[in-house]
């Protein structure tokens, strides 16, 4: 039953966060909104709005003009529950599992709009921040001043390395989102937890790097979207934390 559960919220927060990732760039409304089809902007009623699957049904097609419906909506809605079971599964029902799945769910929309749209939105790292202060202490799984030290940490370290990178090279290497992605993550973590989390994110970003060079001939300014990065680093790292407890705990 708490498979079940997970399952069905996973799926109806990967169909929201399809709506996020579509609509923080646009600074369209996120929740009054009724979803409407990209191609002929016609209204999806609710029964067709199913995650997982109305697409199914629908064969990745709108009902009303038969325009294709991109198949990453979907996957969100697939991936999403995944990995909720995933940490359910590798931490177990704990204070530890909700903690991690809260960061997850708000890297996962965060991580996906700065690799489609190359930004990271304040609207969901302030709350993040705010969120895992309160979260953590209220669970007994990271102590406030951790969770401070933390933000401090992750979000002044990125924010030296990005002033020390454009004043050697005379330009920006870094946004301030990913200062402020860092700072969440932070938060969430506590401070040493952070070394590990941007070793994963370099490699990543470095993979992202090879690959503008090699299959897209950017060269060594390809650009990168480093807070996909973070995301995708960060969630592995959450897999691989020892079972019920954190990085600084016997």
């Amino acid at each position: 039953m708490v498979n079940l559960c997970l399952f069905i919220l996973g799926a109806c927060l990967g169909s929201l966060f399809g709506v996020l990732i579509e609509r923080l760039p646009k600074n369209e409304p996120v929740l009054m909104a009724r979803s409407r089809c990209r191609a002929c902007n016609g209204q999806i009623p609710f029964y067709e709005n199913i995650p997982i699957v109305s697409y199914l049904l629908l064969k990745g097609r709108c009902r009303s003009c038969k325009a294709k419906i991109p198949a990453w909506v979907w996957l969100i809605e697939v991936v999403t529950p995944a990995i909720l079971l995933a940490l359910y599964h590798l931490h177990g029902p704990n204070p530890l599992f909700v903690h991690v799945a809260v960061l997850s769910m708000l890297l996962i929309p965060i991580g996906l709009i700065d690799l489609t749209n190359w930004i990271i939105p304040d609207a969901l790292t302030y709350p993040g921040m705010v969120l895992g202060l309160f979260l953590g202490p209220w669970l007994g799984v990271v102590p406030l001043k951790a969770a401070l030290l933390g933000g401090i940490v992750g979000a002044g370290s990125f924010l030296l390395i990005r002033l020390v990178y454009g004043w050697v090279r005379g330009h920006e290497g870094m946004g301030l989102g990913d200062v402020k992605l860092m700072g969440m993550v932070g938060v969430f973590l506590g401070p040493f937890a952070l070394g590990n989390i941007v070793l994963l994110s370099a490699l990543l970003g470095l993979l992202f790097g090879l690959t503008g060079i090699i299959k897209e001939g950017k060269g060594l300014k390809a650009a990168v979207p480093f807070g996909f990065c973070i995301a995708l680093g960060t969630i592995a790292f959450l897999g691989a934390l020892p079972l019920g407890r954190m990085p600084w705990q016997a």
